[in-house]
């Protein structure tokens, strides 16, 4: 069972309408994510992606630079396996890295005590809604769907814009 974050203890907590609360991810400074850091990849002639490759890449954020290690894990849906961030703080996997502000070292969401934005939501079915015959879980599950659907969309387009990358071309014919 997970300990109760406390203020003291997670480090990125920001001052809410009823008390201190987690920073959300959507509120953070910068963010840097596995598939940026797989189409950078795909770019550098210089990297031929495989299963269990590994390296460094640089993370630039204004005037500051991360050295950000990354390995590549197979997966059936990525083409050349799928690309992992390893967070510099606990050395796991990540599929995205957050510096809460400006001044803060690149860490995981797990490191830095972040919350997914729909955690918050609140589910009971009371005031208007309930007046006019709708349900907190229907318009969640719209929701949803909404947002499945654009990342769907923005996957054909990153898909579309991986096809026309030179590196991607020859590591087809290779295989």
């Amino acid at each position: 069972m997970r300990a109760a974050a406390v203020p003291g203890k997670v480090r990125a907590w920001t001052a809410g309408r009823w008390g201190p609360r987690r920073v959300l991810t959507t509120e953070v400074y910068a963010t840097l994510t596995a598939e940026f850091a797989y189409d950078r990849l795909l770019r550098d002639a210089r990297v031929s992606l495989r299963v269990y490759a590994h390296g460094d890449l640089l993370w630039r954020v204004n005037s500051r630079t991360f050295d950000v290690g990354w390995q590549v894990r197979p997966n059936r849906v990525w083409k050349f396996g799928r690309v992992f961030l390893i967070c510099p703080t606990c050395r796991r996997p990540a599929t995205r890295l957050y510096m809460p502000t400006s001044d803060a070292p690149a860490s995981c969401r797990r490191c830095w005590g972040l919350s997914y934005e729909s955690r918050q939501y609140n589910y009971r079915d009371v005031g208007v809604l309930r007046e006019i015959g709708l349900t907190s879980r229907t318009l969640a599950w719209l929701d949803t769907w909404r947002r499945r659907t654009a990342s769907r969309s923005a996957a054909r387009d990153r898909a579309a814009r991986r096809r026309e990358l030179p590196s991607w071309r020859t590591a087809t014919s290779r295989t």
